[in-house]
């Protein structure tokens, strides 16, 4: 994986935590979802399901900044 990239996803991820302090919004999901995933199959798998969408967020948050990382880590080659 190229240098930049590793840059790009720590700065999204940094920048996610912030947002997250903010508005969190896997705990507005985790809230609506806690009352559908009852029962003993779904409780083993709650854990992963919010892992989803931490990950979509900070992916989400990758998608919406790329553009802009790719002009301040812009290569001078």
């Amino acid at each position: 994986m190229k240098t930049k990239t590793i840059i790009k996803i720590i700065i999204s991820a940094i920048l996610w935590i912030i947002i997250d302090q903010i508005l969190s919004i896997n705990q507005i999901i985790k809230e609506a979802l806690d009352p559908l995933m009852v029962g003993p199959f779904l409780e083993p798998i709650k854990p992963l399901v919010f892992l989803c969408f931490y990950l979509a967020e900070i992916a989400g948050t990758y998608g919406i900044l790329n553009k802009l990382l790719d002009l301040l880590l812009k290569d001078e080659n």
